[in-house]
């Protein structure tokens, strides 16, 4: 089950933060692939974008 970035139980804050200690310039993506916590409408999918997007703001 998909949940918000941050918001489940993989530690995504300390791959990240390795990504920025070892200079990663590449991308990263967000897939939401397997069924959301909160329905999988257009509202919950824009929902969830947004808060990827919000998270990932800390990495900068």
């Amino acid at each position: 089950m998909a949940v918000p970035m941050g918001e489940g139980d993989l530690d995504y804050s300390t791959f990240f933060k390795t990504l920025l200690k070892n200079n990663y310039q590449g991308v990263v993506s967000y897939e939401m692939c397997s069924p959301l916590r909160d329905d999988g409408d257009l509202k919950t999918l824009e929902k969830y974008a947004g808060s990827f997007l919000k998270y990932m703001g800390q990495f900068r």
